[in-house]
């Protein structure tokens, strides 16, 4: 009896679920394994909530995905805990596609390592616009057939990020997929990525089947930017940011004079910038690159006037021609962005040690202010 009398009450379920809660968000950073598998064997209060979270997000490779997809449509934890899901296969196919989003109704963030396998007949319609009745948060699509993502899009009616990595290839002829992409109505994306997938036939294909507000392209060529102006000429009105990571291309001393004469003349090429009527940021990291000089007075020869933030990503060695640019650029036509209301220049100080970074950032500080003008040095910031 006195055991009785003083054994524990069970805890409050808040409480309960606040540990559950830490649990998770510590196996999330990698720091333990498989607690939230054992706190769901303590009770059935404790059950539920663990659940939850060992739900919220699924892997699944292609051999178990139709029998994944048959159980999700009849376990009511799996249709209302799953959130996001990773499809991990060689193929797809265009069926369990299909049954996805019936199976899963509260999916907000998917992403597919995989390639789609359509049926041969029928072929599935890519203008019928009654199928677009999912909205996603995330979407993330790795190594697809061009010729297939009119079908990974279908049925979505807005995608908040849409993600493309890798090199996307084609298969079928380029003026058939190009007839094809113009019979759909382009799907709105909050913000497009684009992982080093910038060739032509990608943004060919892509301008007429999506229309971005914000673009992210990571891992941009020199040789891509023809491409990179067609894809913003189409999409001009409805872009508002625009950040552009091109990657180091190593020049031999002897190519130098060579690439003069190339750049000067696509700096002018790049004119689909400022058709971008309702762009406010833009952000370019140029650090070690060695063709920054060309790309950057490209930027800025075509920048929108409406403009209000722009932020450089620089290595202390471009310092003085970066500077020299924007008073030039600045200096030139003070009134042109009077909506210009932040410069933010950062990776000045990379690597530097605490004392070092202050005495450098005050020998920035004072160059800025004695080369700037007044307007855009006050509303300049220097980001160690």
């Amino acid at each position: 009896m006195l055991l009785a009398n003083h054994f524990p009450q069970a805890l409050p379920q808040e409480l309960v679920d606040h540990i559950i809660d830490d649990v998770a968000d510590l196996e999330a950073t990698d720091s333990i394994r498989g607690s939230l598998s054992s706190c769901r064997l303590v009770c059935h209060s404790w059950d539920a909530r663990a659940a939850r979270h060992l739900l919220k997000r699924v892997s699944v490779t292609d051999p178990k995905l139709g029998a994944f997809l048959r159980f999700a449509k009849t376990s009511e934890r799996i249709r209302t805990f799953t959130q996001e899901l990773s499809i991990l296969s060689a193929v797809y196919h265009f069926g369990h596609w299909i049954e996805l989003f019936a199976a899963l109704p509260k999916l907000s963030a998917l992403e597919l390592r995989s390639d789609l396998v359509v049926p041969a007949e029928p072929a599935p319609s890519t203008s019928d616009s009654a199928v677009r009745t999912h909205a996603l948060a995330n979407l993330k699509i790795h190594c697809v057939k061009l010729d297939n993502l009119l079908l990974f899009l279908r049925p979505f009616c807005r995608v908040e990020t849409l993600c493309l990595s890798c090199s996307l290839s084609i298969n079928s002829v380029a003026g058939e997929q190009g007839e094809s992409t113009r019979q759909i109505t382009p799907l709105p994306v909050g913000r497009l990525v684009l992982e080093t997938c910038c060739l032509f036939d990608t943004l060919r294909i892509l301008k007429d089947i999506v229309r971005p507000t914000a673009l992210v392209i990571n891992g941009i060529l020199r040789r891509n930017f023809g491409a990179v102006n067609m894809f913003l000429k189409s999409t001009a009105p409805d872009i508002e940011e625009l950040i552009l990571h091109p990657i180091r291309e190593e020049t031999p001393v002897a190519l130098e004079a060579m690439l003069l004469p190339w750049d000067q003349a696509r700096r002018a090429a790049f004119t689909a910038l400022g058709e971008c009527s309702k762009m406010t940021s833009l952000e370019l990291d140029i650090m070690n690159v060695s063709w920054c000089a060309y790309l950057f007075q490209g930027v800025l020869l075509h920048m929108p006037e409406g403009i209000e933030r722009l932020r450089l990503t620089l290595g202390y060695n471009q310092w003085t021609q970066a500077l020299d640019t924007l008073s030039s650029h600045f200096g030139a036509a003070p009134e042109k962005y009077g909506s210009f209301a932040r410069l933010e220049l950062c990776g000045l100080c990379e690597g530097l040690l605490p004392d070092d970074e202050q005495k450098r950032l005050r020998e920035l500080q004072a160059g800025m202010q004695s080369c700037l003008p007044p307007r855009i040095c006050a509303v300049a910031t220097i980001f160690p």
